[in-house]
């Protein structure tokens, strides 16, 4: 009989710890923004309590008691530290039902740019190794020219607020670190020209080369040949 309730105990301390773990992949697969990070610390906290009492009823070896707490405080820690260190924490990256935007015809009022502004300067700060010690000179120049040129308005086409951003970003020199908000639009034939060994010329009398120089500013890129623009994608 101890041994079947020892054995039932460490199957639901396990049960628990994945649980525990589960918020993470949640946020990432299934639950949209603004769910905050600190929501591990009480679920660890939660966590070690509740093995501790079981750990307590269930096994009488002291040593046996100590091991299983330590063990789930540990892995409690490391959830902690892995959702704050996640970069895709509260993003949409990995959602499927993730909504459209036509960010061109719509507006953001001054507040909503900032704070958005702000949002994507953390995520810079926070994960992007190149900003361990602080922004490069030439990203926080940028970066105030964009911000003076929202704070100079009281509503901002979204268009705008994504090329102010994007050229934020242009400045890391870095085609890993983008800014996408929508979803790609494909032209209506495109994959299969694309598939024929085809390629964009021009697009309404504007030529790729054209199209490369005015994206330029606004493309994260190492060097300019990564610039491209192909039938499936979309242009800005």
């Amino acid at each position: 009989m101890n041994r079947l309730k020892k054995v039932g105990a460490v199957v639901i301390i396990i049960i628990l710890n994945i649980l525990m773990f589960g918020i993470i992949p949640l946020n990432v697969l299934l639950i949209w923004k603004d769910f905050p990070q600190w929501i591990m610390i009480p679920a660890s906290v939660a966590d070690i309590a509740v093995v501790f009492l079981i750990a307590k009823q269930a096994f009488t070896g002291k040593i046996s008691k100590i091991i299983t707490v330590i063990i789930t405080s540990v892995f409690a820690v490391m959830c902690v530290f892995l959702a704050y260190a996640c970069p895709y924490w509260n993003s949409d990256g990995f959602k499927s039902d993730r909504p459209i935007h036509y960010y061109e015809n719509s507006e953001l009022t001054k507040k909503e740019a900032l704070d958005d502004l702000d949002e994507v300067m953390d995520c810079l700060r926070k994960y992007h190794i190149s900003f361990a010690d602080g922004l490069t000179p030439e990203v926080q120049a940028k970066y105030e020219e964009v911000r003076a040129d929202l704070e100079s308005k009281d509503t901002i086409k979204r268009i705008e607020f994504v090329r102010g951003i994007r050229s934020i970003l242009h400045e890391i020199n870095d085609g890993h670190t983008s800014f996408n908000t929508w979803d790609s639009m494909l032209l209506s034939d495109g994959p299969e020209m694309n598939g024929k060994g085809y390629s964009i010329y021009s697009v309404n009398g504007m030529t790729e080369n054209r199209m490369k120089e005015l994206i330029e500013p606004y493309y994260s890129y190492e060097t300019p040949r990564h610039i491209s623009v192909g039938c499936n994608k979309n242009v800005i």
